[in-house]
This record gives structure tokens, sequence and C-alpha cells, in this order.
């Protein structure tokens, strides 16, 4: 008995499904034509739909950009209707996330606490990215407490030191 390599036992059967699959393709031409080019229209539309996806993410991390240096040259009005748009436009991405942090803090310079807790309430639930959070919980307690909602903002601070205790905010 002849002694086969491992090697060559796995190109040998890989020979064996290529040749029946070339097998079936000759027998089936037109199923084998029909599945072959459904494959390739689906990479095809998935491919499309991830290069739109992070052209649209990098469209609202533009705007956002934008928003921001509207609000530190003093120009805050017009920051807040770019956050605006960003949060309506690119709603679940990252910059309407960071567009949300950036509005409620501005509300809450202005004593605005409904409308900044409001604003940054889906930040703290499922920010994206995930480190915005502890920065949204903070801030949830800050409004919260600015308001007179001391209880609320107690809550608040307790959930951001026990979910994050080593944050650098708790050192």
């Amino acid at each position: 008995m002849a002694d086969f390599s491992r090697h060559e036992l796995k190109k040998n059967e890989l020979e064996d499904i290529v040749l029946k699959i070339a097998d079936v393709a000759k027998n089936n031409r037109q199923l084998f034509s029909g599945v072959s080019l459904t494959i390739v229209v689906l990479i095809a539309l998935a491919i499309f739909v991830f290069v739109r996806f992070q052209a649209v993410k990098v469209r609202a991390e533009e705007k956002l950009a934008f928003a921001q240096a509207n609000f530190f040259q003093g120009k805050p009005q017009d920051a807040m209707g770019i956050f605006d748009e960003i949060i309506n436009q690119y709603p679940g991405t990252a910059a309407a996330y960071k567009s949300r942090l950036h509005k409620a803090t501005y509300l809450l310079e202005m004593q605005k606490y409904d409308e900044a807790e409001k604003t940054i309430l889906p930040v703290t639930e499922n920010g994206k990215p995930k480190t915005i959070i502890p920065l949204a919980m903070s801030l949830l307690g800050a409004i919260r407490e600015n308001s007179g909602k001391y209880k609320e903002a107690i809550s608040a601070y307790n959930t951001f030191l026990d979910n994050y205790p080593e944050h650098f905010f708790c050192s």
C-alpha cells in the first residue's frame, strides 16, 4: 500500500469537489448560471450598501466637525442647527450621539434643563461609541442636579459609579 501525505489527500479531496461542481454545472447550465448570477448580484449589492453606509458616516462626521467649529467660534445658534440636522438625518450614527452630547451641554449652560435631559437620555441608553455613555451619564446627573431633581441626580451618579468605577471621572 502506498503512503500518501496529508497534503496529497487534501489536494485530491479538493480536486474531487471541484470536479463534482464542474460536472453539475455542465449538466445544469441554466441552474448554475442562475445561481452564479444571483450570488454575483448579492455580493455587488452588499458592497454597494457597505460603501454607501461608510459615505453616510463620513458625511455625518464632517458635519459634526463643522458644528463644533461653529460652536467654539462663538456661533452656538448655528451649531445647534447643525447638531439638530445631524440628529435628524443620521440617527443611530456615532455623530448623532456626539451631537446630542454637545447639544445637551449647551442646553445645560442655557439652563434649559428639560430639553437637555430629553436630548441626552438616548445617549445614556445606547450611545455609540460606547465610550460616550459614561460622559452622557455624568452630564445627565449634572442636568438633573442643576434642575433641582436631586434624587434623580443621585440615581444617575450612582449608576455611573456602579457601571464605570474605573472611569477617569472617578479618580
